[in-house]
């Protein structure tokens, strides 16, 4: 600041022989501007302010000759720098009080030094206020509560290499790699000083080669789960691992039947009962609710009475606002979450919701799976590897630590997936598929020791597209 005054002092006294005096009808027209700006800002009328402000400009413009000023040009900079400080946008304000030091005399700077000594004392206890609040909702994942804040921060001081920082990384976790870039770019500029944090810049500087990537595209129909278009063939979502045919409902040992409610191509609930009315033990009712927004399931409960957004939001490759592999990239933290409804991703046994940090492989294929003890719970032992032909599923091998305690193996002919073998618990089971010309109709699975220790006949839904296969 101190080196910014007598620059700007020397500046304007070099200027001060392109001070010119305005005609009659145009400093009329300014002065009536800057006055109806004047009222409006008192009014709250900001906006119209900030025309009237424009109107003078203009005015000014196209009354003076190329690089000229009068003291109507530094009534209408203060003015603007008052009307944006009311808008909250002081990092405009400071940069309009900034042109009018380099045409200001000594006398007439006294009013613009204190108005930027209040924007000054304003800004800077915001930021001190807003960076560590930005730190920790970044830190917690609440990445539209750092959009929020770095948005209103901005509008503070533009030029800030934290605000920046956390502006450019927001925009890349939301997939907006072109304000990232911009963000990110702006932030190298103005961070390239001692103060500047080396890790940030270094990361920075490798995460911009990056941007642009995007989830892998595909043909097919849309899986129920996650939106994804699954190629004919693929009986598994590579993305989310959910089964691809409908399942109209199914028959399990021990009485138990389970009811699947459809609208169109979306799965709204599972309901599992015990004939006669009595109690499932081990099986709940699971929820799903969709986001016309979102093409894929937005939340996920096996809670009676809870509400869209309460529970399970699945954080999956293709998530069309928020990017898991961006988010990484920057935080080195895995954050993709898949859900199933068992231990071992069994397509036909609906206990409860899980969760699971999922990790892809370079074709965007899940490639493992942790189970957590909630949507943001600690990851536990269990941790299952998936195999793949193509976007085929072709293996799932459990780890109990690093003790082989599942595997199930998938055998596909012509096209189709014909029967699945499962070793567990100490026992084998398997589950056979049937068909009718093209079309899935029925499976049948043994016992399974490794979950509920249950058979049953699943009848898959007919006509619907995702159960017919080339």
């Amino acid at each position: 600041m101190q080196a910014w005054t007598e620059y700007s002092r020397r500046a304007a006294i070099d200027h001060q022989t392109k001070r010119t005096a305005l005609s009659a009808g145009p400093r009329s027209a300014v002065e009536r501007g800057l006055f109806f700006a004047d009222q409006n800002r008192q009014g709250k009328k900001l906006d119209d302010a900030l025309k009237n402000v424009q109107e003078a400009e203009t005015v000014l413009k196209n009354s003076l000759p190329p690089g000229a000023f009068s003291p109507e040009t530094l009534k209408t900079l203060y003015m603007k720098a008052e009307v944006l400080a009311a808008q909250e946008r002081h990092g405009e304000a400071l940069a309009a009080l900034d042109a009018y030091d380099l045409y200001a005399g000594d006398e007439e700077r006294a009013s613009a030094d204190k108005l930027r000594n209040q924007l000054l004392f304003t800004v800077n206890n915001y930021m001190g206020t807003v960076k560590p609040k930005l730190a920790t909702a970044w830190a917690e994942g609440n990445y539209s509560e750092v959009g929020r804040l770095a948005a209103q921060a901005l509008k503070m001081k533009g030029d800030d290499p934290d605000i920046l920082y956390y502006a450019g990384v927001y925009s890349i976790a939301r997939r907006l790699p072109a304000d990232g870039r911009e963000f990110l770019t702006r932030y190298l500029d103005v961070s390239n000083t001692l103060d500047s944090k080396p890790e940030d810049r270094a990361k920075v500087i490798r995460l911009l080669p990056t941007l642009g990537a995007t989830a892998p595209a595909s043909e097919g129909t849309p899986n129920w789960l996650s939106g994804w278009k699954v190629p004919p063939g693929a009986f598994y979502c590579p993305i989310s691992l959910a089964f691809q045919p409908g399942i109209d409902r199914i028959e399990g040992s021990n009485k138990l039947r389970v009811a699947f409610e459809w609208d169109g191509e979306k799965l709204k609930s599972v309901t599992p009962t015990i004939e006669g009315g009595g109690a499932v033990l081990n099986e709940k009712r699971i929820a799903f609710a969709y986001d016309d927004k979102v093409p894929q399931v937005a939340w996920a409960s096996d809670t009676d009475g809870a509400k869209p957004g309460a529970d399970a939001a699945t954080m999956l490759l293709n998530h069309p606002q928020l990017d898991p592999i961006a988010i990484q990239r920057v935080t080195g933290k895995n954050v993709a979450l898949g859900i199933a409804f068992n231990k071992f991703f069994n397509p036909f046994v609906f206990e409860k919701v899980y969760y699971f940090r999922l990790t892809y492989d370079d074709q965007g294929r899940v490639a493992s799976a942790r189970e957590l003890s909630g949507p943001k719970g600690a990851p536990g032992e269990q941790n299952l590897e998936f195999e793949w032909n193509g976007t085929q599923l072709t293996a799932i091998r459990g780890y109990l630590g690093k003790t082989k305690n599942y595997e199930r193996t998938m055998q596909y002919a012509a096209g189709r997936l014909v029967s699945e073998e499962i070793q567990g618990a100490g026992k084998a089971s398997r589950i056979k598929y049937t068909y009718t010309g093209n079309r899935l109709v029925t499976a049948e699975s043994t016992n399974d020791m490794t979950l509920d220790n249950r058979s049953r006949k699943i009848a898959f839904r007919s006509g619907s597209p995702s159960t017919l296969v080339k």
